[in-house]
């Protein structure tokens, strides 16, 4: 969970990643918005914002996890 989104060079690098990824944003207090396709500005009712990362595959906006995603016991504990 974070406040802002990832940078383009975090992104990619979270895109590459073969374990899943789930990043939480709950808020847009850095500068990287627009890297998502989402302008400088998106409105606060998007928030949280859910990016699902897997084997190469990004998946953006959706709160339930994308089909194929593993399942991970850890996330069970975390209130979405």
């Amino acid at each position: 969970m974070q406040d802002a989104f990832p940078c383009a060079l975090c992104d990619a690098a979270f895109t590459k990643q073969r374990l899943p990824l789930l990043v939480k944003v709950t808020a847009n207090n850095g500068a990287y918005s627009a890297d998502h396709g989402l302008g400088q500005k998106p409105a606060a009712s998007i928030y949280p914002y859910y990016l699902w990362y897997h084997n190469g595959v990004k998946t953006a906006g959706t709160v339930t996890a994308p089909a194929g995603f593993p399942a991970i016991p850890a996330f069970a504990a975390i209130t979405l």
